[in-house]
């Protein structure tokens, strides 16, 4: 798509315990390493604004986190008002035995230009966390 750019990531986080570092008589776990991987999608020009799509992806032994994002931007009277609409998911599931938790989030920030610098700003939305606990 001539209007869009696609960004495909990758990556790798590891850890490790320096056996110099801890006392004696004390068993310190070592953290889990990590892969990642994020794929993103951007579209210009749609609404007068962009359109952003996305979905991230870690993993681990012990270690599950998966995140969906979308956005869009869409701008009015010349570009003086602006609407964004954003939602997140994610999910994260760790440790022995596993937990997991969820989080949602949507979003709706509105801006206005009023004069020069001044801008009107208003901002809705929600948060939804369901813990494993508590």
């Amino acid at each position: 798509m001539p209007e869009g750019n696609l960004q495909i990531w990758a990556g790798w986080q590891g850890f490790s315990t320096s056996k110099d570092q801890k006392d004696a008589g004390v068993n310190i776990t070592a953290p889990d390493s990590q892969f990642k991987l994020g794929v993103y999608h951007q579209l210009d020009k749609v609404l007068g604004g962009h359109n952003f799509v996305g979905a991230k992806g870690e993993f681990g032994s012990n270690f599950l986190q998966v995140r969906g994002v979308v956005e869009e931007t869409m701008a009015f009277n010349n570009g003086h008002t602006a609407v964004d609409v954003i939602g997140e998911f994610r999910t994260l599931r760790t440790g022995t035995p596993t937990v997991t938790s969820n989080w949602f989030f949507a979003r709706r920030p509105g801006r206005h230009l009023i004069s020069g610098p001044f801008r009107f700003l208003v901002e809705a939305g929600i948060d939804h966390v369901s813990p494993p606990v508590g």
